[in-house]
């Protein structure tokens, strides 16, 4: 999945990201559950966490923090739209028959 954060240095700059993640869905009787996990940001933070600044800024800490912060609100808006697309996708009648 592809990100875009913002930071500011000398203007406004837009840094694209790639993250990666893992994804279970579990379903039983036609309900069914789903948990994201091991979100990744594949260009230098690593694995995002909760924590409000950057473990380990790659480079100035203000820009870092910045990244990091913009980084997990975007992927937390891509995982909230993935996660109403996948209920609208299991509402849906499947006509195949395993």
């Amino acid at each position: 999945m592809s990100v875009i954060s913002t930071y500011h240095y000398f203007g406004k700059h837009n840094y694209e990201q790639n993250c990666t993640f893992n994804i279970q869905i579990i379903a039983k009787d036609g309900k069914f559950k789903y948990t994201f996990s091991n979100i990744v940001e594949t260009s230098g933070f690593g694995l995002l966490t909760s924590a409000k600044d950057c473990p380990n800024p790659p480079t100035l800490r203000k820009i870092a923090n910045e990244v990091w912060t913009t980084t997990k609100d975007e992927v937390d808006i891509k995982m909230r739209n993935l996660a109403i697309s996948l209920k609208e996708a299991m509402v849906k009648k499947s006509t195949l028959d395993f």
